[in-house]
């Protein structure tokens, strides 16, 4: 009878953490941000870190970014303002992948000048 309760804990703990997602935000999120880019992909079996590059329209900043990862392993997610990149690490030693959504939010940024790319406004790397 032990053994089974045992079993039973094993399985709560393995599909709770199985539903769970990380989630990773860099700044401020506020009503009046407009939604600038959403990035939706996987992380390959084996792969272990995933560079995501930022497309952000010209004349607009950055100020906040959401990241969602759903996995099984301990993921880890920085964010690179300057580069607007967002890298997430999978340990290589999972043998499962990861889906991940990215959303980027920002505001308009004056004086635009047509064709040049305007520098993200949160000012240092999590």
């Amino acid at each position: 009878m032990s053994c089974q309760r045992f079993l039973v804990a094993c399985l709560v703990v393995l599909v709770a953490h199985e539903a769970a997602a990380g989630l990773w935000k860099f700044g401020q999120d506020h009503p009046t941000l407009t939604t600038l880019t959403r990035v939706t992909g996987d992380i390959k079996p084996l792969q272990g870190t995933k560079n995501v590059q930022l497309n952000v329209p010209n004349c607009y900043r950055l100020t906040y970014v959401a990241v969602k990862v759903d996995s099984r392993a301990r993921e880890d997610v920085k964010y690179y303002s300057p580069a607007q990149t967002v890298s997430i690490y999978i340990p290589k030693i999972s043998l499962r992948g990861a889906l991940y959504e990215i959303v980027g939010r920002g505001v308009p940024q004056f004086p635009c000048v047509a064709g040049s790319k305007n520098p993200v406004a949160v000012p240092y790397d999590y």
